[in-house]
């Protein structure tokens, strides 16, 4: 008694159900792989995106120290600016300042005279 269209259809039937399991599993391997990809892409980017943070903030800390000697280096030289006998150094060499009782002496650079020799 066998065979008739039944079994056939019942063959069919289950053929077609096993490719649609496949093609379900197919679809959930590639849809993990992406998702994979997607992770490594996104992991890859904030990688860099940190390095170049990382970057930033050590050219901003050099920065950083830079203005800090050049504030300490402002601060000496404004507490020079009040300083009297700084202000009596300064003038006398660059303007040459005696005070009185005191005598004026040049000496000139023989070498300057001579054109260098």
């Amino acid at each position: 008694m066998g065979g008739g269209w039944h079994t056939l259809a019942a063959a069919g039937g289950s053929r077609r159900r096993g490719s649609a399991q496949r093609s379900r599993r197919l679809w959930l391997f590639i849809a993990c792989i992406a998702a994979l990809c997607a992770l490594l892409s996104l992991f890859t980017y904030r990688g860099f995106r940190i390095q170049g943070l990382r970057r930033a903030l050590a050219a901003a800390d050099f920065g950083y120290t830079e203005a800090m000697i050049t504030r300490q280096d402002l601060e000496y030289h404004l507490a020079l600016k009040d300083d009297l006998s700084a202000i009596e150094d300064a003038a006398r060499e660059q303007l040459g300042w005696v005070l009185p009782g005191e005598e004026r002496v040049v000496f000139v650079d023989p070498v300057g005279e001579r054109g260098g020799e």
